[in-house]
């Protein structure tokens, strides 16, 4: 009977394959591994921790930016920019005040105020488009031959309050209308002449 052979450490140990005597396979994926990534876990499942984390949403009661180029209160005026302007667009706002005011010191207030007359009803219409005219340039179409137009109504005016001033028991109205024209005539003047200057600026 021959003896058993010694265990020699230093011979190597054979190799034993993968599944043979009970070894555990190594595993395969066809595919890549699953990934365990926060962005795969739908949100309603990260807790609080990942609501606090994210942006807060905007509010619905947010103001909303204006349009560009969107039309603003304050720039559907435009005062005027040269000393012709202001002279007649002051002028002819006074003249038109004045129509409100007692042209005859006698009898109701409206019974003697400026519009009692037809004439002056119908220039106090021609007063309000002149403010147009120069208050919105934007919004009234551009007037032929504008200066002199303006000047040739600050003339009918002025007519008109010196007629009235002749009469007898004439009232305050008469002459402030009358000093409104003079100052819309010369601004009128001015523009037609060439002797008008920039004195102002539009609202911004």
């Amino acid at each position: 009977m021959e003896p058993a052979p010694e265990h020699d450490p230093t011979r190597a140990a054979p190799a034993v394959a993968p599944g043979v005597l009970g070894a555990p396979p190594t595993p395969e994926y066809p595919y890549p591994a699953p990934s365990h990534d926060d962005t795969e876990v739908p949100p309603w499942r990260r807790g609080a921790a990942y609501r606090a984390a994210s942006p807060p949403a905007p509010e619905a009661s947010a103001p909303i930016p204006p349009r560009p180029g969107a039309l603003r209160p304050e720039g559907i005026l435009r005062p005027p920019t040269t000393l012709s302007g202001w002279l007649i667009g002051i002028g002819v706002l006074v003249g038109t005040v004045a129509m409100l005011l007692p042209w005859a010191v006698s009898g109701t207030y409206t019974g003697g105020w400026g519009l009692a007359s037809g004439i002056n009803l119908l220039f106090t219409i021609v007063l309000i488009a002149v403010l147009a005219l120069v208050f919105l340039p934007h919004v009234v179409p551009e007037v032929p031959h504008r200066n002199l137009v303006l000047l040739s109504v600050a003339l009918v005016g002025v007519g008109v309050g010196l007629d009235r001033l002749g009469l007898p028991l004439t009232g305050s109205g008469a002459m402030i209308f009358l000093i409104g024209m003079l100052a819309s005539a010369t601004g009128s003047l001015l523009a037609e002449l060439g002797l008008d200057r920039t004195v102002g600026g539009t609202l911004r």
